[in-house]
C-alpha cells in the first residue's frame, strides 16, 4: 500500500513562529497546485515554480508575512531541472533556518508506454535518476537591493535647465521589513565627487519579496559633458541589511549626444545629375562636432555612393545641411532609386539613440509632373504666374544662387536642372494657357 504523506501544516506554522515544538515532522512537503498558487499569490507558470521550495516569514513588528520567495534554485545549471522533496526544517539556536531535503536529478531516457492498448516508445523522456541528500541554511535577515536596469529618467535624455524625474526600484530580498527607508540620488559617484540631488523616504513597510518604485526631481545643470546618476539605498545604514554591495545602482551617460538624419532632399541638376542634401539634426543637449555621413544605394548595406563629413560644431537643437552632387546618376531603372543616409555609421559617437541614425528617400530624375500649374487646376494662367517670381533662383552655380524649394522645382523646373531660371520662364510662357472661359 502506497504511503500518502499528510503534512502537518499546523506544526509547520508553529515552527515558523519559532514556537514549540521546534521541529517539523519528517515527510514530503507535497502541496497541490491550488493551495501552492494561493500561497505564492500567483499562478505556477514554470517548472521551477513547481519543483523548488518557497518560503515566507512572519514579521511581528509590522504584523505581516513576507511575500513568498524562492528558497532553492539551480541558477545557471544546464539540462532539466532537479526536484527538491522530502524536507525537514528547523530553526537552530542562532535563528537560522536549516532544511534537510532530497534532491532528485533528472535524466532523459527512452521509455515504452501503453497508449490505447498499443506499446509505443517515447524518446527523450525526463525520468528520475540519482537522489542526493542536501542541507540548506538560510539566514533570516534583511537584504535591501536595487540594480542598474531599474534606474530611469523622464524624459530620458534631458537638456540643461530641464526638470526631470529620476526613478529607481527598491527590492527587499530579505526577510526583515524596512520602515522609513531613505533612498538617495546623486549626480556622480557618491564615493567620489558626486553631489546629492535629493533623498526620498519610503514609509513602508517594505516586506521581504516586495518592491517599490521611488523617485525625485532633478534640475539638469548646464554642462558640456554627460552625467552619471547614482541611487543609494539606506545611505546612513539605518536598516538591517546583510549585503550592502547591492544597495547602489548607476545610470551612466545621461545627456548623451544624439545626432539623427532629419531629412534627405533630392533635386535634379541637369539631365543626368542629382543633388542630394542631407539634414543632420542634433537632438540632444550637448554640442556635437566631427560628424560623418555616408550615402548608400538601394539598402543600408548597399554600395557606397559617398562619404561626407561635418567638422563644424552642431549646437543643441540645431541642424546642418551637407550636400553632394551625384553626377551621371540617371537614368534610373524604373524611374527611381532608394538612397540611404547614415550618420555616424562607424559608431565613433557614443549616442543616446542609435535607431534614428538612418533615413532613406526615393531619388528620381524626372521633369515636373504638372509643369507650370502651381495651383493644380489644369491650366497655366496668371494665378500660376504670380507664384513664379518667388521661385526664381537663377542658374545653378551663379553667385546669388539659392536652392529653390522642392515645390518650386516640382512645378517650374521645366528642364529638370535643379534651378528655376530664364530658360524655365521661357518654357512657362510656352506652356501658358490662360484661364478657360
Amino acid at each position: 500500500m502506497a504511503r500518502e504523506p499528510k503534512p502537518d501544516f499546523e506544526r509547520y506554522m508553529t515552527t515558523l513562529h519559532c514556537e514549540e515544538p521546534d521541529r517539523v515532522p519528517l515527510g514530503d512537503w507535497h502541496v497541490d497546485q491550488l493551495p501552492k498558487e494561493s500561497f505564492m499569490g500567483r499562478n505556477i507558470v514554470t517548472l521551477q515554480d513547481q519543483v523548488d521550495f518557497w518560503y515566507t516569514v512572519f514579521a511581528p513588528v509590522v504584523d505581516r508575512w513576507t511575500l513568498p520567495q524562492r528558497l532553492t534554485a539551480d541558477a545557471g545549471r544546464e539540462g532539466p531541472p532537479t526536484m527538491e522533496h522530502s524536507a525537514s526544517a528547523v530553526f537552530d539556536t542562532t535563528g537560522e533556518l536549516v532544511v534537510g531535503y532530497n534532491k532528485v536529478q533528472t535524466v532523459y531516457a527512452s521509455r515504452e508506454v501503453e497508449v490505447g492498448g498499443e506499446i509505443i516508445q517515447v524518446d527523450n523522456m525526463p525520468v528520475r535518476d540519482r537522489v542526493d541528500l542536501y542541507l540548506l541554511r538560510h539566514i533570516v535577515g534583511g537584504d535591501l537591493a536595487t540594480s542598474d536596469d531599474t534606474l530611469a529618467l523622464d524624459p530620458p535624455n534631458p537638456v540643461a535647465g530641464q526638470t526631470v524625474t529620476i526613478t529607481a526600484v527598491v527590492k527587499n530580498l530579505g526577510d526583515v521589513p524596512a520602515v522609513d527607508l531613505d533612498v538617495a540620488f546623486y549626480d556622480g559617484d557618491p564615493g567620489g565627487t558626486g553631489t546629492l540631488i535629493d533623498i526620498t523616504t519610503h514609509g513602508g513597510p517594505l516586506v521581504g519579496g516586495d518592491e517599490v518604485e521611488v523617485g525625485v526631481e532633478w534640475l539638469v545643470p548646464g554642462s558640456v559633458d554627460s552625467h552619471d546618476i547614482y541611487v543609494v539605498i539606506d545611505p546612513d545604514f539605518e536598516q538591517e541589511d546583510r549585503d550592502q554591495t547591492n544597495n547602489t545602482g548607476v545610470l551612466p551617460g545621461v545627456m548623451k549626444p544624439d545626432v539623427l538624419i532629419d531629412s534627405i532632399l533630392s533635386q535634379n541638376a541637369g539631365p543626368n545629375d542629382v543633388i542630394l542634401t542631407v539634414r543632420v539634426l542634433n537632438g540632444s543637449g550637448l554640442a556635437t562636432s566631427n560628424v560623418d555621413v555616408t550615402l548608400h544605394r538601394d539598402t543600408e548595406d548597399g554600395s557606397l555612393l559617398q562619404a561626407l563629413s561635418i567638422t563644424d560644431t552642431i549646437v543643441p537643437g540645431a541642424f546642418y545641411d551637407v550636400s553632394w552632387v551625384w553626377e551621371d546618376a540617371a537614368p534610373f531603372p524604373g524611374g527611381s532609386v532608394e538612397v540611404f543616409a547614415i550618420v555616424d555609421e562607424a559608431g565613433t559617437i557614443s549616442e543616446f539613440d542609435e535607431d534614428n541614425n538612418v533615413r532613406s528617400a526615393l531619388v528620381t530624375n524626372q521633369p515636373p509632373m504638372h509643369p507650370g500649374d502651381w495651383d493644380n487646376d489644369n491650366d497655366v494662367d496668371l494665378d500660376d504666374y504670380a507664384e513664379f517670381p518667388a521661385c526664381m533662383s537663377g542658374p545653378w552655380g551663379s553667385p546669388d544662387f539659392v536652392i529653390p524649394s522642392q515645390d518650386c522645382l516640382d512645378v517650374f523646373d521645366f528642364d529638370a536642372d535643379a534651378d528655376v531660371d530664364l530658360k524655365d520662364f521661357a518654357s512657362f510662357q510656352r506652356a501658358f494657357t490662360g484661364t478657360p472661359e
